[in-house]
């Protein structure tokens, strides 16, 4: 069975523990960009909200402030004089 914090703490120097501890908690995050790396999906990592355009591929794009892109759609906001659009900025598809 592995080591118990506590036993490693009384063991260790304070600066050993302390590393120890650092490591512990990067672990998991080394673990998870490791995966993206290999799969090749680095852009997912980087952007996890990121969306492309179902046509012409072009993206990412965030989503901000709302996920319903249907929602805010043509919508007027004050003063402005040209409605929200959620279309694609570049093909100008929208789902």
């Amino acid at each position: 069975a592995p080591f118990s914090d506590r036993s490693i703490a009384q063991h260790a120097s304070e600066s050993a523990f302390n590393a120890y501890m650092e490591a512990k908690t990067l672990l998991p995050i080394a673990r998870k960009v490791e995966k993206v790396l290999q799969e090749g999906s680095e852009l997912a990592l980087l952007v996890p909200n990121g969306r492309m355009c179902g046509r012409c591929h072009y993206g990412p794009v965030e989503l901000e402030n709302c996920p319903d892109l249907l929602a805010h759609h043509g919508e007027m906001r004050n003063g402005s004089t040209v409605p929200v659009s959620n279309a694609c900025p570049q093909c100008g598809w929208f789902a």
